[in-house]
């Protein structure tokens, strides 16, 4: 009988270490917590310097911005070494139900101005025809009720 226990226990050990091992495992490099539109955490203005929410093919590298980022150029995407300044070709206006966010060509709200409504997203700037002229263009950008020229 306690032959037949020290073996149930042998079992028992080995089910459960192989299922504590399996679920500690890292992911696989495939395995990536996909960053899309979708996934811009509501209250934020999200920006992505490659063409469908991604960053040197990462899905994760973007800048959020909430209220206001004066100068881009001061950030770089995360995870990453690119500056953001004057780079982004995809974002997305996830700021709330009704919060405009405005876009500027230049630093400290100067520059041509693009009134950004809630919800709204650009998955490829380049190929953007209302209004065009803004991949690579973004160096600031505000909320509606911090910015100064609102």
């Amino acid at each position: 009988m306690s032959a037949m226990k020290g073996f149930r226990r042998l079992v028992v050990s080995a089910v459960a270490a192989f299922l504590l091992a399996a679920t500690a495992m890292p992911a696989s490099a495939t395995e990536v917590s996909p960053m899309a539109a979708s996934d811009c955490a509501t209250g934020y203005f999200c920006i992505w310097r490659d063409t469908f929410y991604k960053t040197d093919g990462k899905d994760t590298a973007y800048v959020r911005a909430y209220r206001y980022i004066p100068n881009y150029a001061l950030w770089s995407y995360s995870g990453t070494s690119f500056n953001a300044n004057d780079s982004a070709t995809s974002f997305k206006n996830a700021s709330g139900s009704s919060q405009i966010v405005y876009i500027y060509q230049g630093a400290n709200a100067t520059g041509a101005r693009w009134a950004v409504n809630a919800g709204v997203s650009r998955a490829n700037l380049a190929l953007s025809v209302t209004p065009s002229g803004w991949n690579d263009k973004i160096s600031s950008a505000y909320y509606q009720y911090y910015d100064p020229n609102a």
